[in-house]
């Protein structure tokens, strides 16, 4: 099995080693560049991809351009876009390689045929729940950067805090203060 995702597919579900063998046969790798998309608004999202190695995040643009990090992904995460994937309709986002990555892929056909094969592969639509990624917007700024801080403390170290601070919901200057008053 693929070392950094051996964990991540255990954790989706109990599989034998047989099913994770048949999982890792319809999976394709690929190298994608920093700053290379792998979806954006207007296509359909028709692929999970699995990241290996990198970092991604998701975002769309504002009436003023600006990026809106929606969701921050790394190594071991599944990276897809679980309405347009589940709807097979157009997605709002722009999925993109933050630092040169490898992910490897299952697309919408394969599967199925998994599914097909094995009704335990339903057990990989927990990755298409898109709250698993999504800041708790009724705590306050400070809960919000702590979670995160416990839960994917190496999203902290590989974002610049811009990103952080968008997909947090908050301003780069309120992170700046929240951290400033964690480090004392």
């Amino acid at each position: 099995m693929l070392n950094i995702l051996d964990t991540t597919f255990r954790s989706l579900g109990q599989f034998s080693e047989e099913e994770l063998n048949k999982l890792e046969k319809l999976l394709t790798p690929h190298n994608i560049e920093a700053g290379e998309a792998l979806l954006k608004p207007g296509e359909t999202c028709s692929t999970i991809h699995f990241i290996s190695l990198g970092a991604f995040y998701l975002y769309q643009r504002n009436e003023e351009l600006d990026k809106v990090v929606d969701a921050l992904f790394v190594e071991g995460d599944c990276l897809v876009d679980g309405l347009s994937f589940t709807s097979q309709k157009p997605t709002k986002y722009t999925m993109e390689a933050f630092v040169n990555s490898t992910v490897y892929s299952l697309e919408l056909n394969d599967l199925h045929q998994l599914i097909e094969w094995s009704p335990k592969f339903f057990q990989l639509g927990k990755v298409l729940d898109p709250s698993t990624n999504l800041p708790n917007l009724r705590n306050t700024p400070q809960q919000r950067y702590e979670e995160l801080l416990a839960q994917y403390p190496t999203i902290i170290k590989i974002f610049p805090l811009k990103h952080i601070a968008s997909f947090l919901r908050i301003t780069p200057e309120t992170l700046s203060r929240i951290r400033k008053n964690i480090s004392k």
